[in-house]
C-alpha cells in the first residue's frame, strides 16, 4: 500500500581525486592519476548511469578496472573510450548511507566513497494539493500511503516523520465524502509496516511501540488508570477514514500517533477535528495538514504501559485548511483565483485547559502565520491560495472570543 514518493533529487558526492601507483613488468614505475568530477544530484530512486571523468597518466599496460560496493553502487566499469568511469546507484532505502566504487590498476586500488542522502517523498505525487513543500532533513523521512485499501484509485496520507522524536512532525491529506462510511472506530493500534519495510527498520525501532490505546507518563511504571496520562492522539483522524475497516486500520498506525492528554484529545481538538469533518468538508475536496510542535522544555512520556521507549509530548497541535469558498465549483483548487478559494489555520495549546469541546476565533490564523510558527510551507501547488489573510466568518462553527 505504501509508496516511495520522490523529491526531485537527492544530493550524491564523490571523493574528487584518486591517486594510484602502477608498477610494470619491467620494475618502472608508472603513474595513475584520476581526477574524478562531481555528480550534483542524482534522484532517491537511484540512477541507471552516472558518469565522471578521470585522467589517466602513463599507465602503461595495466588495465583499470572499476568495481561497484553490490549494495549502494550496483555496477561500475571503465569506458576506455571516454575515458569515464561509468556506474549506477540502486534505489534509496530511506535512510543515508555509503557506497563505493574501487578503482584498480596493476596491482594498487584506490576508493571513491559515494554517499547518498535519505530518499524523500512523493513519486509522482508531488503536485498534490495538500503537500507542503518538501525539504532535506537529516531527521526526517517522507512518506505516503498512496491508496486507500478499499478504492486504490484514491489516496490517503502523507507525512513527515521525525526520527529523533519518535512522531510525525505533519500528516497531510484530502478529505471528502468518498473517504468517509460506514465502519466502526477499529482501535487496531499498531506498527507501520510499510513505512518500516521503506526504511529497512525490521525491528520497528523508528516507532513507538503502540500496544494499547495509551502512553504512560515518564517516570511512572506501574500500569494503573491513574498513570495512564496521554492518549494515543491520531493526526489523520479515525473518523476521516471510515469507507471500510481496512480503510480504518491505516489511520491507527504508530505513524500517525503522538502522546496527547485527553483532556484535549476529547475536548477542544476532538472539536476541531468534527467541524473540519462535519462543517468544513466540502464537494471539491478540502485539503488538510495536521501537525505537532516539540517546543523546547516539551515532556516526555513512555510509549507503552510497561515502560518501554521514552519518547517526547508534543507542545502545540496545530491544523492547516483549504478549500474552494463555493465549495461546488467542480474545478480544481489550482485552477481557482485568490478570491474562489479559503484557507485558514488553528493552533491548540498541548493543556488540560483545552477540556471544553470548543474551537475559538482566537485559535485560528492565517497560513502564512502558521508557516512562519512551524517553518513549514504550505499549498505550494495552489498559487493563488490566500494565505496571507483569514475570515472566520466563512468556518463555521467556531466560538467568537
Amino acid at each position: 500500500m505504501g509508496k516511495l514518493i520522490k523529491t526531485a533529487a537527492v544530493a550524491l558526492s564523490i571523493m574528487t581525486v584518486l591517486v594510484c601507483c602502477a608498477k610494470g613488468n619491467d620494475e618502472e614505475l608508472h603513474n595513475t592519476t584520476m581526477s574524478i568530477g562531481t555528480i550534483g544530484e542524482v534522484p532517491s530512486e537511484g540512477i541507471s548511469e552516472g558518469r565522471f571523468a578521470i585522467t589517466l597518466t602513463d599507465r602503461g599496460n595495466n588495465e583499470v578496472k572499476a568495481m561497484p560496493d553490490g549494495t549502494v553502487v550496483t555496477a561500475a566499469a571503465f569506458d576506455e573510450s571516454t575515458s569515464e568511469i561509468v556506474f549506477s546507484v540502486s534505489e534509496n532505502t530511506g535512510m543515508s548511507r555509503s557506497g563505493y566504487i574501487v578503482l584498480s590498476c596493476g596491482k594498487a586500488a584506490e576508493v571513491a566513497k559515494i554517499e547518498q542522502h535519505q530518499g524523500t517523498i512523493l513519486k509522482g505525487k508531488s503536485g498534490w494539493y495538500e503537500l507542503p513543500v518538501i525539504t532535506d532533513s537529516e531527521n526526517c523521512i517522507y512518506y505516503s500511503h498512496s491508496s486507500l485499501p478499499s478504492a486504490p484509485e484514491r489516496r490517503n496520507y502523507s507525512f513527515c516523520f521525525a526520527t529523533d522524536m519518535y512522531a510525525s512532525l505533519w500528516v497531510a491529506y484530502p478529505l471528502h465524502e468518498c473517504y468517509l462510511g460506514s465502519a466502526d472506530r477499529r482501535d487496531t493500534f499498531g506498527y507501520d509496516r510499510d513505512f518500516a519495510d521503506f526504511c529497512g527498520d525490521s525491528g520497528y525501532g523508528m516507532q513507538a511501540q503502540v500496544t494499547g490505546a495509551y502512553y504512560t507518563e515518564f517516570g511512572n511504571t506501574t500500569t494503573s488508570a491513574t498513570n495512564l496520562q496521554y492518549s494515543r492522539g491520531h493526526q489523520l483522524p479515525s473518523a476521516d477514514r471510515t469507507g471500510s475497516s481496512a480503510d480504518n486500520d491505516t489511520s491507527f498506525y504508530s505513524t500517525n500517533m503522538t502522546p496527547q492528554r485527553q483532556s484535549l484529545n476529547g475536548g477542544a481538538w476532538y472539536k476541531l477535528e468534527e467541524l473540519v469533518r462535519k462543517q468544513w468538508i466540502c464537494s471539491d475536496t478540502l485539503y488538510v495538514v495536521t501537525g505537532a510542535m516539540f517546543e523546547e522544555g516539551h515532556a516526555t512520556a513512555y510509549d507503552n504501559k510497561s515502560k518501554g521507549k521514552c519518547v517526547p509530548v508534543p507542545t502545540k497541535y496545530w491544523k492547516v485548511l483549504l478549500r474552494t469558498r463555493d465549495g461546488n465549483t467542480g474545478r480544481s483548487v489550482a485552477e481557482c483565483s485568490a478570491s474562489e478559494l479559503q484557507c485558514i489555520g488553528f493552533v491548540l495549546e498541548h493543556s488540560d485547559s483545552r477540556s471544553s469541546q470548543k474551537v475559538y476565533t482566537t485559535d485560528a490564523r492565517s497560513v502564512k502565520q502558521m508557516e512562519e510558527l512551524t517553518g513549514f510551507t504550505f499549498f505550494a501547488n495552489v498559487p493563488n491560495a490566500p494565505k496571507e489573510t483569514f475570515d472566520t466568518s466563512l468556518w463555521s462553527g467556531l466560538t467568537v472570543q
